[in-house]
């Protein structure tokens, strides 16, 4: 699994634009775009965000349980089978 730096790279790069444009929509300098990129600087979660917003993305906590589901999904891969079903202990009906 690739780091948020890496992520953060590949969406910026996905969306055709360079350092300076994605630091020019952040406010920030260039130079700090690519220590971000590079990991060599740690990120509060105010500046992830800030970052993904700029990249058009969304920030969220998925329980463990549902990850491999959010990340077919997010691919575009098709699921032959589900990831996971309701319990029937967990139906109250």
């Amino acid at each position: 699994m690739s780091s948020i730096y890496q992520k953060l790279s590949q969406l910026r790069r996905a969306k055709s634009l360079s350092q300076l444009a994605l630091a020019n929509k952040l406010g920030i300098k260039q130079g700090r775009v690519s220590e971000v990129e590079a990991g060599k600087v740690d990120l509060q979660l105010s500046n992830v965000i800030k970052f993904a917003d700029a990249l058009e993305h969304e920030v969220m906590l998925v329980p463990k349980y549902f990850r491999s589901a959010v990340q077919a999904m997010v691919e575009g891969k098709s699921m032959d089978e589900p990831l996971w079903q309701i319990n029937e202990e967990d139906d109250d009906e």
